[in-house]
């Protein structure tokens, strides 16, 4: 029975741990259009209603490969929670700039919580009051569960060169 219980609990908490993620789609009620909304991870992305503007915005963006080589190896330190809205224009071309940005350095999916909203800025089941998200997207960096710093809606500089300014600042 305990060998059978060693086989089996890793795909019991795997099974676990991956139905937290739902990638749940309602209806913007504004647009009658799809949206994403609460917790989801990148194969959200892959569903039709929101690939056309990912895929498109993903494959035209060219990584600042200079400046974003500056962190290769410090950017594996940190932890990223993304609010979105995917009904927000400044959400379709942040996010997936972001995403190959980190595809880039590598970075491990695990260390990244996506949350989407609707446009009364509630994720669902997910309660995020905590996290005081005003504007989307709003990315936030922690280092050792400590917030290091967000980019809010638009970069300052770049994407690069704000995570770059960040990273070095939590250093």
């Amino acid at each position: 029975m305990k060998y059978f219980l060693i086989l089996i609990l890793p795909i019991l908490l795997s099974a676990l741990s991956s139905a937290q993620i739902e990638n749940q789609i309602t209806v913007d009620e504004e647009t009658s259009k799809p949206m994403l909304i609460g917790l989801f991870d990148r194969n959200a992305f892959s569903d039709t209603s929101f690939s056309s503007w990912f895929d498109n915005e993903y494959g035209n963006y060219n990584v600042d490969t200079t400046a974003i080589n500056l962190i290769v190896d410090d950017i594996h330190q940190i932890n990223l929670t993304i609010v979105l809205g995917t009904w927000c224009s400044d959400s379709r071309e942040q996010i997936p700039r972001m995403l190959k940005i980190l595809d880039f350095l590598n970075y491990q999916e695990n260390k990244m919580q996506l949350f989407a909203v609707d446009r009364n800025k509630k994720a669902g089941d997910c309660d995020i009051n905590y996290l005081k998200v005003e504007l989307f997207p709003t990315i936030i960096l922690y280092k050792e569960d400590i917030e290091v710093g967000r980019i809010v809606e638009s970069p300052r500089k770049s994407l690069e060169e704000d995570l770059v300014n960040i990273i070095f600042s939590a250093k």
